[in-house]
């Protein structure tokens, strides 16, 4: 392959040499950071030989290439200079996208703060689907249905001290200081004063404080965990090294919760309701066309991440007892949509490997709310079946709007999490879901039958050029290892949580695009060697590495998402290219809390880089994992 003409295409389809303010790579992708991002061209970028995919994040342009990412790189550095790859540089938006960049930065905001409690909303919600159902056996007076309630409205009350931890990262901030300030807003003594405040003038050094209310809020949240990460800084200026132990915390404390209460919760209440009140005038005056165009466009939402502007409406509709009318019934119909065009597709289809993948995911989808296989592995590749899925949400969007559907829980809209529809006080909300349901199923599979797509033949063609080693292509021809059984089990390198591919934030692994694996949480700073075998490539920052088995297993273990950007700070490797490695070899220690302090996620990705040469790759059962212990059996 010429990487130097891959190089120019590259740099063409950027925009040209004078549209990339800076360009680096990590373990499996290049980054660019451009001037004008529109020049880009995803399409085009996407056909080039060796690219992967496109990913559009954090005001970067991300190529997935895989491990030939650094000859990809050299090569483009050689038109754009050396001066573009230093990763620390600091880029000032210019005039011209401040908009896009604001945007795209306050959705990362919001993102950021809920990506880490939506679990455990998803369980209050459940929980209060429960009441809800438990309401219809039970007198509204027993304590037993109180207690339960109690247990599921806590998650929600207490939301903002959970945001201001979750987000304090992102600010460099800590999380306890920020939960601590917020936790100000809901103490008990604090609601009394605020209760005063409403029919009397309440004062702070003179100052006045406006009565509002901050339960189950975000915004506010957010905007204490940025006035905590202030506060920090200009404490940690003036305070000498010999006090800071003490004396640090409780400055921090006391500068950011008078200015919290004065100012920046009202101010971010001011926000929320100005929000909420936006989307109130365009349901109430343009509600049908609304409706119509949320629900046939939400899927492209999704995938940019916009979603997340909608989470302080959603959550605040909720709280209010009035229920949600707007984004989780259509996450309702979107989601059953996109299983129904993937399940269409598994029925239609004659090719075998497809037919497997869409009718595991469709039904996935279907009856769990999880989206992203179908639209990124079936519906979106086809083209068709997502056309038809967005044609019926939108339909489907114009029913649920003349019926005014609402959810009164928060959770995954599905079949299974129908019950966040049922309203105690009138039972048609529920027999209206169940008929959205059913109508976008029907109209998607009807559409998807009738458009059609392009069913590939079961063979593979158009063997790519790239070099068989380090090859991210989903188009290898298919080899069984002839190990005995022909299965082969490979020991996890490192301890923690084992999560779904899914649940990792970053499209690149949980979209599978460098193949099947897992997610650990971990829970200490080492890397193991999970096999026998030989170090292939270790990145020079040490936050990624990849391995090769005796018997041909190509695995990369990537720690942490994006710290590439920390240059190596945290990160010690023992081994580097080339070493042969026995399993259970000590390989790469890292600084758990130092990566977590800059506000990194440290979720380590496992990965089968070669997926394709094994039948199935499968993870272990167990929740936790320590090193050594068999994480992923290949077929």
């Amino acid at each position: 392959m010429n990487y130097n003409e891959i190089a120019e295409k590259i740099v063409n389809e950027l925009g040209g040499r004078n549209n990339i303010d800076n360009v680096y790579n990590c373990m499996t992708r290049l980054r660019f950071e451009l001037k004008d991002e529109s020049l880009a061209n995803d399409s085009n970028i996407k056909s080039i030989t060796g690219i992967a995919g496109v990913v559009r994040q954090g005001g970067q342009i991300q190529l997935v290439i895989g491990k030939e990412v650094v000859n990809f790189f050299n090569a483009v550095q050689k038109i754009t200079g050396p001066g573009t790859g230093n990763s620390s540089k600091v880029k000032v938006a210019k005039s011209g996208n401040i908009a896009i960049r604001t945007l795209t930065g306050a959705v990362d905001i919001i993102a950021s703060s809920m990506t880490p409690i939506i679990p455990a909303l998803i369980g209050a919600g459940i929980i209060q689907m429960m009441v809800i159902l438990l309401g219809f056996f039970f007198d509204q007076d027993s304590s037993t249905l109180k207690f339960l309630s109690i247990i599921s409205n806590s998650a929600f009350y207490f939301m903002p001290i959970f945001i201001a931890y979750a987000i304090s990262r992102k600010f460099n901030a800590s999380p306890v200081l920020a939960a601590v300030v917020t936790a100000v807003l809901l103490n008990p003594q604090f609601i009394d004063i605020m209760n005063l405040a409403k029919t009397s003038e309440v004062t702070f050094l003179g100052v006045p404080v406006m009565s509002a209310q901050y339960a189950s809020t975000v915004i506010p949240a957010i905007l204490i965990a940025w006035i905590v990460s202030c506060a920090t800084r200009l404490v940690d200026r003036i305070t000498p090294a010999m006090t800071k132990t003490f004396l640090n915390p409780a400055l921090i404390i006391l500068i950011s919760a008078p200015i919290a209460f004065t100012v920046i919760g009202p101010v971010g209440t001011f926000l929320a309701t100005g929000l909420a009140s936006g989307v109130e005038l365009m349901q109430s005056h343009l509600n049908l066309l609304t409706m119509v165009i949320l629900a046939t466009f939400m899927p492209f939402i999704v995938m940019t991440g916009l979603h997340w502007a909608f989470t302080p409406i959603v959550l605040g509709s909720l709280a209010s007892g009035q229920g949600d009318s707007l984004i989780l019934p259509i996450m309702l119909v979107i989601n059953m949509a996109q299983g129904a065009a993937s399940i269409a597709v598994g029925i239609k289809s004659r090719n075998s490997q497809l037919k497997q993948t869409s009718l595991a995911a469709g039904f996935t989808c279907v009856f769990s709310g999880l989206t992203e296989p179908c639209m990124y592995g079936v519906n979106l590749p086809l083209k068709k079946p997502m056309l038809a899925a967005c044609i019926a949400s939108g339909i489907t969007g114009l029913f649920i709007c003349l019926v005014k559907l609402k959810s009164f829980a928060f959770g995954i809209s599905s079949l299974v999490a129908l019950p966040m529809f049922i309203n105690p006080t009138d039972h048609t909300n529920i027999i209206y879901a169940v008929s959205a349901a059913a109508m976008v199923i029907v109209l998607t599979m009807a559409l998807t039958f009738i458009l059609g797509f392009e069913d590939p033949v079961d063979e593979k063609k158009g063997q790519s050029d790239l070099p068989t080693q380090g090859k991210i292509d989903k188009r290898e021809t298919i080899i069984v290892s002839s190990v005995e059984n022909n299965e082969q089990v490979i020991k996890s390198p490192v301890a923690g949580k084992i999560i779904p591919l899914l649940e990792v934030n970053d499209l690149t692994f949980s979209t599978e695009a460098l193949g099947k694996g897992v997610g650990i949480v971990v829970d200490e700073g080492r890397v193991y060697a999970p096999f026998d075998g030989t170090v292939l490539s270790i990145f020079p920052t040490n936050h990624a590495i990849g391995l090769s088995s005796k018997s041909g297993v190509e695995l990369l273990i990537h720690i942490g998402i994006d710290t590439v950007k920390l240059n190596g700070s945290g990160f010690k490797s023992y081994v580097k290219n080339g070493d042969t490695i026995n399993q259970g070899d000590l390989l790469i220690e890292f600084d758990l809390e130092h990566i977590k302090s800059l506000g990194y996620d440290t979720t380590t990705v496992v990965v089968v880089v070669n997926s394709d040469n094994y039948i199935q790759v499968e993870s272990s059962s167990e929740s936790v994992i320590q090193p050594s212990q068999p994480l992923l059996l290949l077929v």
